[in-house]
């Protein structure tokens, strides 16, 4: 007998079973199970807010031609939040306040759950660029003819951009570069073997149990690109954070410049002064909070980036710094660092990329 063929709202389950998009509510055991630990104050088992996750994931769909298609909530969570944020942060002052002081907190909190128990989600990548098309949108869509942006100022904008965007995409790009793969075979003065993958490394190479590989060079695994930021793809990590930086403080001063009255700084550089009447207007509210998230990212980016200087100052890496001995002084500065040699050739070894990289191996 043949296959009975799906609607466009039905699809087939992880057990094989025939289920419909209404059934997403039904049948969640593990929902159950957390909330009448809640309701009678006892713990929550750690892994059951992967399950849930996991759950969640499997029956979010869209109806479609021969069967309904999956949709990961770790996108549509996203990119459904962020415009919810922005409108409702635009409403008035308080919810201004409110709104950006609970926003680092709540991030910060749902990196570690999702670093803990979900590290390969996509969440933060997407919250990521959907942060950058949401600034380039409401800045084209509205800051440009709402206040008056010149010309110049726009191409600017646009090219700042496309830089940023350049930056992420070769980050992506570059990240499996960084991968010592099975078949490498480099002569070193050490024979290293990865105790995970069993395969001969280099040394500063370091398992990475995301992307199950080895990574040369590793820094971190990057939620916010949700890949390793190893030895190839480092150059435009730092790339993306300089752009990022003068994009978002540049978005920010142009629209808080022409939404508030304008004082002059230095030169033609101007600065906001009075900024009492935005919430009058909901498009100019809305620009004016998207200029204040602007400003909430470009300190938590410029933040990253002084840490990353001082990590190629000290000729170490993110994960070396993470793992030093609890007995260094100073962020690392008095830690064993047996690659370093002198800020000034670490920062020329960095430069001269991978034509260099093996000299960090001669102790």
């Amino acid at each position: 007998m043949a296959p009975r063929t799906l609607c466009c709202c039905e699809y087939i389950s992880s057990e094989g079973d025939i289920r419909h998009l209404l059934d997403c509510c039904c049948n969640c055991p593990e929902i159950d199970y957390c909330f009448d630990r809640l309701i009678t104050c006892k713990p929550i088992p750690t892994n059951l807010c992967a399950r849930i996750m996991t759950g969640a994931t499997e029956r979010i769909r869209f109806p479609w031609k021969g069967g309904a298609k999956q949709c990961s909530l770790h996108v549509i969570l996203p990119v459904v939040a962020l415009p919810l944020f922005l409108t409702a942060a635009a409403q008035g002052l308080w919810i201004s306040v409110v709104a950006f002081s609970f926003l680092p907190i709540f991030l910060t909190y749902l990196h570690y759950i999702l670093m803990k128990f979900y590290s390969y989600s996509s969440f933060f990548f997407v919250w990521n660029v959907a942060s950058f098309v949401e600034v380039f949108l409401i800045f084209e869509a509205i800051g440009v003819a709402l206040l008056e942006i010149r010309a110049d100022e726009n191409i600017a904008f646009i090219c700042l951009t496309l830089c940023v965007c350049f930056c992420i995409y070769k980050i992506k790009q570059k990240e499996k570069l960084s991968h010592v793969l099975a078949e490498y075979d480099g002569d070193f003065k050490f024979n290293l073997l990865c105790p995970e993958c069993n395969v001969k490394i280099p040394p500063r190479t370091f398992h990475c149990y995301t992307c199950q590989a080895c990574i040369l060079m590793r820094g971190q695994h990057c939620a916010w690109f949700n890949c390793c930021i190893g030895e190839k793809n480092h150059k435009w990590y730092m790339l993306f954070l300089i752009f990022s930086i003068v994009y978002l403080l540049f978005c920010a001063n142009l629209i808080l410049t022409t939404a508030c009255h304008p004082v002059q700084f230095i030169g033609a550089i101007m600065l906001p002064d009075d900024c009492s009447e935005v919430y009058f207007d909901s498009l100019c509210a809305l620009c004016f909070v998207t200029s204040i998230y602007c400003i909430e990212a470009a300190i938590f980016i410029m933040s990253v980036f002084v840490f990353e200087i001082w990590l190629i100052s000290l000729g170490m890496t993110g994960h070396e710094y993470r793992n030093r001995s609890k007995r260094s002084f100073f962020c690392g500065l008095l830690s064993s660092r047996p690659y370093s040699k002198g800020i000034i050739r670490n920062w020329l070894n960095y430069f001269k990329g991978s034509d260099a990289s093996f000299l960090y191996y001669n102790i």
